[in-house]
């Protein structure tokens, strides 16, 4: 074999991982866990786990939780974890409601009308605002269709009288929302 150099000094240890982290051998040797399919290497001090497992990669690769300790020695794939999953890039997805009341959690809630995107903070399922637009630099909320502007509270669409529909946030009963009243106070 070309371009390959043996290091005869460097021996795979191949022994169970109580076995291998009971020896101290010399620095830069490395070892296989047969029961645990770990690698490990030995840096003159310490054993370093490598994370790396060697899995068997099905047609159909099971893309299942890792759980460690050889119960599910098929399911790993590196970045995800029964805790976590790290380092990722989700495609095609969708979130469904969820029963986990933990900090961070997503929903959406289909119980309600309109659906509600929700996040589970300070004990409890809060509402995620969404509909969120600009157009021509203003920022625009549409509520089940009907645009909003958000930082004064009116609707973009105006009755017959050229006032707003909704004028902050509040809602007129008629074509003819009524005329602001601008008090200033005395002067």
């Amino acid at each position: 074999m070309s371009g390959v150099t043996f290091y005869p000094q460097a021996k795979l240890i191949v022994e169970t991982k109580a076995n291998i982290l009971a020896k101290t051998p010399a620095a830069g040797r490395m070892a296989y866990a047969t029961d645990t399919l770990e690698f490990y290497l030995y840096d003159g001090t310490n054993w370093k786990v490598m994370p790396l497992e060697l899995k068997t990669e099905a047609a159909a690769p099971d893309m299942g939780v890792h759980i460690g300790g050889g119960l599910s020695p098929t399911s790993d794939k590196q970045g995800y974890y029964e805790e976590f999953i790290t380092d990722k890039d989700f495609y095609n997805i969708t979130i469904k409601g969820s029963a986990r009341t933990a900090v961070g959690g997503l929903r959406i809630d289909t119980t309600q009308d309109p659906d509600l995107f929700e996040v589970y903070l300070r004990d409890a399922w809060q509402t995620i605002i969404y509909d969120l637009t600009t157009e021509d630099g203003d920022f625009r909320h549409s509520p089940v269709g009907e645009e909003i502007y958000v930082w004064r509270g009116d609707s973009v669409l105006l009755g017959l009288n050229d006032q707003p529909i909704v004028q902050e946030y509040n809602a007129s009963m008629g074509a003819y929302p009524p005329y602001r009243i601008l008090d200033g106070g005395d002067f």
